[in-house]
């Protein structure tokens, strides 16, 4: 994206540039949060504070949610992908689903707990994974509203083009801080 971002672009294409960016963004995030959950499962491992089966299974249904959503991001993107709108509601849909069942389980989870019918160090466990997960999820959803947005998709006959370098521009004149947080204390910031 750099190297594109040196050259001279359309308005479209610049604009492009910034949606792109922070879908890369995203999909790091993405995978910082499946690493941060192959850790809860690497220190949860040797605990004897193993999970039951209801809860086994109200991690599964978020697990599964979460991976058909991310299954839409992964179509997406591909390069033959010609309807991102659509695919972006498709995702949103999804998203949807998921953040009704996540509400549920921890509804479901939370009640157990107050119940005393799960220790609190599994509730901890349990609500680790749940946050790496409902975070990984909100990724998916800023994907799909980039890739909903008007200028969020490439004409394909433009890939073998090269657009010329871009002109070197000079930057603008550096900013006085001390001026500017006078400014801003007084409150003249227009």
């Amino acid at each position: 994206l750099s190297a594109l971002a040196r050259r001279h672009l359309s308005r479209r294409q610049a604009i492009i540039i910034q949606y792109l960016e922070r879908c890369m963004a995203d999909i790091e995030r993405v995978g910082d949060h499946i690493d941060s959950i192959a850790d809860i499962t690497e220190r949860q491992h040797p605990s004897p504070h193993h999970f039951d089966r209801p809860t086994l299974e109200l991690l599964t249904g978020m697990y599964d949610r979460a991976a058909a959503t991310l299954k839409l991001v992964i179509e997406s993107l591909d390069d033959e992908c010609r309807d991102f709108p659509g695919m972006a509601e498709k995702i949103l849909r999804a998203r949807d689903e998921y953040a009704e069942y996540s509400l549920k389980a921890k509804d479901a989870f939370l009640e157990r707990i107050a119940q005393h019918e799960i220790p609190p160090m599994t509730g901890m466990y349990f609500g680790e994974y749940v946050a790496d997960i409902d975070r990984l999820v909100k990724h998916t959803k800023r994907i799909a509203l980039a890739e909903r947005a008007p200028y969020f998709w490439l004409k394909r006959y433009k890939f073998d083009r090269e657009s010329p370098e871009e002109p070197d521009l000079a930057p603008p004149p550096e900013t006085d801080p001390h001026d500017f947080l006078g400014r801003l204390h007084d409150g003249d910031y227009a």
